[in-house]
């Protein structure tokens, strides 16, 4: 997902989200459950790799509950043990 570093944010700091069909898949799900969030960038740029059972990067922050989702992210088996991946498209299709 495309996005503008917001000037003055520090290194992981708040994002602006470029158009996308995840940035607009996640504005009709936030309007439809009301909800809202925030966009942050992972300060290593990184999706995750297990190192001794613990998540870097993205994944690492779904895990240590610093974050509660993110982006497109492909399920792998390791990810899979630690993050519950749904598929939001069928539920925006189904409303």
């Amino acid at each position: 997902m495309d996005f503008s570093i917001k000037k003055g944010q520090p290194r992981g700091g708040l994002v602006t989200p470029r158009d996308s069909v995840d940035y607009r898949i996640l504005t009709i799900l936030a309007q439809t459950l009301n909800f809202t969030y925030e966009y942050w960038k992972e300060p290593n740029r990184l999706f995750g790799d297990e190192k001794d059972g613990t998540f870097t990067g993205m994944i690492g922050q779904l895990q240590q509950e610093q974050a509660d989702m993110t982006t497109i992210i492909a399920p792998t088996r390791g990810r899979l043990s630690v993050v519950e991946y749904i598929k939001y498209v069928l539920l925006i299709l189904n409303s």
